[in-house]
């Protein structure tokens, strides 16, 4: 997917022209600027960390019952526990925020009446976060339950994120706003409304996080506290590496097929699959037009 990119989205990243001598000053204007900079996604860093965003809308959508997000360290197969306030029950578990599956069947509902719930990540070591990503449907349309299987609410709110270092965290973890010794906040990421193709707010969006010094931000939990019990989350990511883009270029019955890092580079003759698998195929690979039928092709990571 290749996202449009609009000039109201890019965020300011506080700290780059405020005096660090007047620190609640320069908290106040960071975050004025910030939430004047986006009328659909307001992002509020806490004083010390930078929370960006750079238009990425729906990376790794497939509407394959098998949807998931790429290999991170998030998911419960490295490691990782999700816990969390409460749960709705049914088919809305905790578990389900890093089970590695898309889907509003496969997602994280709270208790609807809890005022104040959360859902976190208790990683296997300390890890260097440098990224977090999360989405109310990020795919799997052939489940029931909403229009086209693709479920558009419960998205709309505030999430607040949060890191901490102490050993093993869980929701009994204090919240002190340091990390040494409970949960801190990093930023708050305010989705005001939907604005497709722009910004679809219950697709999976990707921040970048990082310390007063520009660098990955130790930790041994994730979690994220949300405004009220109306909002879902299908799954929490961490350190995903960014939806691969494919370049085509065409010489006479030739195409040219380029992309920028690994993965499986794949075919179908319709975006519903299956999907066939290259094997060795490397960036710059080649193919002919022919009369075959349409063909389609992915980067799958």
């Amino acid at each position: 997917m290749n996202p449009k990119i609009d000039s109201q989205q890019r965020q300011v990243r506080p700290g780059s022209f405020l005096d660090r001598s007047a620190a609640v000053v320069a908290a106040a204007l960071a975050a004025a600027a910030v939430q004047a900079a986006s009328p659909r996604v307001v992002l509020t860093p806490a004083p010390g960390y930078a929370v960006t965003w750079d238009g990425n809308n729906g990376g790794f959508f497939s509407p394959a019952a098998t949807a998931g997000p790429s290999d991170n360290i998030a998911l419960a197969s490295r490691g990782t526990t999700a816990f969390g306030s409460s749960e709705y029950g049914i088919v809305h578990f905790i578990t389900n925020v890093n089970n590695g599956l898309y889907g509003n069947n496969f997602s994280w509902l709270p208790s609807l009446s809890e005022p104040s719930p959360f859902v976190g990540l208790s990683f296997a070591s300390t890890v260097e976060v440098r990224s977090v990503a999360w989405s109310r449907d990020n795919g799997n349309t052939a489940e029931p339950g909403c229009a086209a299987g693709s479920c558009t609410d419960r998205a709309l709110g505030l999430y607040t994120v949060q890191v901490t270092a102490v050993d093993n965290p869980d929701g009994t973890t204090p919240q002190t706003d340091d990390p040494a010794t409970g949960w801190a906040t990093i930023g708050v990421v305010e989705y005001r409304y939907s604005n497709p193709p722009q910004f679809t707010s219950y697709l999976r969006h990707r921040f970048e996080v990082a310390g007063a010094d520009g660098q990955p931000i130790p930790a041994t939990g994730l979690l994220i506290r949300l405004s009220d019990g109306m909002t879902a989350i299908d799954e929490i990511e961490a350190n995903t590496l960014a939806a691969p883009e494919l370049s085509v270029t065409r010489s006479g019955n030739e195409v040219t097929i380029a992309w920028v890092g690994s993965g499986a580079f794949e075919y179908a003759t319709s975006v519903n699959g299956p999907w066939t698998c290259l094997p060795g195929a490397v960036s710059g690979h080649r193919e002919t037009i022919g009369s075959d039928a349409m063909r389609l092709y992915r980067l799958r990571r």
